[in-house]
């Protein structure tokens, strides 16, 4: 499994669950280690995180226990916007829920982090706005279900009414009765689809938040620009340009030495020399950033000239000579592999 880190807002959601349910930690029967990383966790704040695997562990703990068919629907419902500090209060005062997902996309890794992550994208098709991820590993199941009800929950709460939801896609089949998804979102919900996708009308986006507070939201934008750059800090130079990069790749942005250079408080000319003094490059650290992506993308089975586009090449032969220079193969044989 790819690793994933989670904020502890997920395992302090979790944990007014069970309260709420009547139970504490030891009616789980939570093994003696993970335990005392859990009990950590929520003493601790906010800004922590801990491997998906120990959340996962917690959440097939809890479900054994509660025998509930509809569990992840009820916890969703408890969530907060304190629960994850300064993300969940830049989402919930935003204007409206285009700027809130845009806030989102902007500052996921202060929820969830991991080399591979691939945050929420939005695209436009006709008179609809798809807000879409794929899934990348079983093990990612759970929290996509967490994050796909609490999209539209906190939608919901920050807006004080229905949305205009036209579908919902999974990518992984049922994890509780149909009715129960369809009664929650209230709009046909489709199972083992190529990716998770919510599809509102576009107008939907632009509905007025009643929690907007555009003064606040200044102050709480430079706080998560401190907080993910503090998150980055001690990291060598060259690790942080693979994750600024891959931020960049997976919202389809171009990606420029002179704009990461500008994350990372430097110019371009002392980053080229920091990452000499590391042995590598910004145009080597890009190739290899493009080549991952581009084989998550061809696993999505997307086209050759759609993922040239995506990764910033002029066209798909730029990208064919690129994937045979860096595998020494031709990018149609994992096209035909993927595709198979």
């Amino acid at each position: 499994m790819r690793t994933l880190y989670l904020a502890s807002g997920y395992f302090h959601l979790w944990h007014q669950y069970i309260q709420q349910q009547g139970l504490s930690v030891d009616d789980l029967k939570i093994d003696a280690q993970p335990k005392a990383q859990v009990i950590q966790l929520l003493e601790s704040g906010f800004e922590q995180k801990a491997p998906l695997e120990l959340f996962n562990y917690v959440m097939e703990r809890t479900q054994l226990k509660v025998q509930s068919k509809t569990w992840l629907f009820d916890m969703v419902q408890l969530i907060q916007p304190q629960l994850f500090g300064v993300l969940g209060y830049i989402t919930s005062r935003s204007a409206n829920l285009y700027d809130a997902l845009h806030m989102l996309m902007k500052f996921s890794r202060l929820a969830v982090d991991g080399q591979l992550l691939i945050p929420l994208q939005v695209e436009k098709v006709a008179s609809t706005q798809r807000l879409f991820w794929p899934l990348l590993d079983p093990a990612y199941i759970l929290l996509n279900e967490i994050n796909m009800l609490a999209l539209v929950h906190v939608a919901r709460w920050m807006t004080g009414q229905q949305l205009p939801l036209l579908q919902v896609h999974y990518a992984h089949e049922s994890q509780a009765p149909t009715s129960a998804y369809v009664e929650f979102l209230a709009c046909p919900v489709y199972f083992n689809q190529p990716r998770y996708e919510l599809i509102f009308l576009e107008e939907g986006l632009q509905l007025p938040s009643t929690q907007a507070d555009q003064q606040l939201i200044h102050l709480l934008f430079q706080q998560a620009e401190a907080q993910l750059s503090q998150s980055m800090q001690g990291l060598a130079y060259a690790t942080r340009v693979h994750a600024q990069v891959a931020d960049q790749l997976k919202l389809g942005r171009v990606v420029s030495i002179d704009d990461v250079a500008k994350q990372l408080h430097c110019t371009a000319r002392s980053l080229q020399r920091y990452l000499k003094q590391e042995h590598t490059s910004f145009k080597a650290i890009l190739e290899q950033e493009r080549m991952q992506r581009c084989h998550l993308l061809l696993d999505q089975q997307l086209p050759l000239s759609k993922i040239a586009e995506m990764l910033g090449y002029s066209d798909q032969s730029a990208l064919a000579r690129a994937y045979k220079r860096v595998y020494g193969a031709a990018i149609t044989k994992h096209y035909k592999k993927a595709s198979s």
